[in-house]
Order: C-alpha cells, then sequence, then structure tokens
C-alpha cells in the first residue's frame, strides 16, 4: 500500500512565528489553601461565611456560589491562565477565603482558568495549589 501524496502550498512564506522557552521563567509563587479547621459543608455554608447570606435551596445556593467566584476571578489580578506548580519553598500563602475558594474552583491539577465554569467540588480542605506567575512584563514604548 502506497502513501498518498502530501499537498504544500509554498507559494507564500509563513506569517507567524511560534517561539517557545521550554524551561518556565521564575516569577511569583502564591499558594491558595484554605484556612486550618475550615469544614466543607456545602456550597450553602460557604456562600453564608463569605456573604452572610442564607438560601433555602442547595441549588440556588451554588448557583449564587458560582456567580460570587465568577465575579471574583475576574477582579483578581492573575493572568487568564497561570500553571500549577509543585509545592515550592517561599510562596506567597493567600489568606482572603473568597480568593482561595475561587483559585481552587477554577484549578485543575495542572491550570488555573480564569474564565473556566467553577467545580464547587475542588473546594476541599485537603487541597493546596500553588501558582506560578510569569514575572511582570515591562510595557514596550
Amino acid at each position: 500500500m502506497s502513501r498518498p501524496a502530501l499537498l504544500h502550498n509554498m507559494s507564500a512564506p509563513p506569517g507567524t512565528v511560534i517561539r517557545h522557552k521550554a524551561v518556565a521563567t521564575p516569577g511569583c509563587m502564591l499558594l491558595f489553601q484554605l484556612p486550618p479547621g475550615f469544614r466543607w459543608t456545602g456550597p450553602g455554608a460557604l456562600l453564608r461565611r463569605l456573604t452572610g447570606v442564607q438560601r433555602r435551596r442547595p441549588a440556588q445556593a451554588a448557583s449564587e456560589l458560582r456567580r460570587l467566584l465568577n465575579e471574583q476571578a475576574a477582579r483578581l489580578p492573575l493572568p487568564p491562565a497561570a500553571l500549577v506548580a509543585r509545592p515550592a519553598e517561599g510562596a506567597e500563602a493567600v489568606e482572603d477565603l473568597l480568593t482561595v475558594c475561587t483559585v481552587l474552583a477554577k484549578s485543575s491539577d495542572r491550570v488555573y482558568l480564569r474564565d473556566k465554569e467553577p467545580n464547587l467540588k475542588r473546594i476541599a480542605p485537603e487541597r493546596r495549589v500553588m501558582l506560578r506567575l510569569p514575572p511582570a512584563q515591562e510595557e514596550e514604548s
């Protein structure tokens, strides 16, 4: 069996150049974890702790908590995506509960995505997320 011939359009040079550095650049490391003694008893209890508002229906509380987390993610001074790193010395711990819950709910084991729909099951006392943020880029003039 012969392989099909590949077609190449060589009429114009490529217009895009992709550059990638394999080594992660050193930047700020932030640690997100729930405070000691925190117990997850569901979205209603967390929403009540964050806002003082109690919802009667669990689905309503979960929806309101997701809305609150999305709003907080939009306000955070974090990039739209950041790598989740392995634990390291010198990481700065974040203590704001709403911010911690936001990052936990919008992070997988490998990446934080600001525009991801919050996964409330990822808000767990034993979970720690460490984000490696790139160094601040100076604006080019």
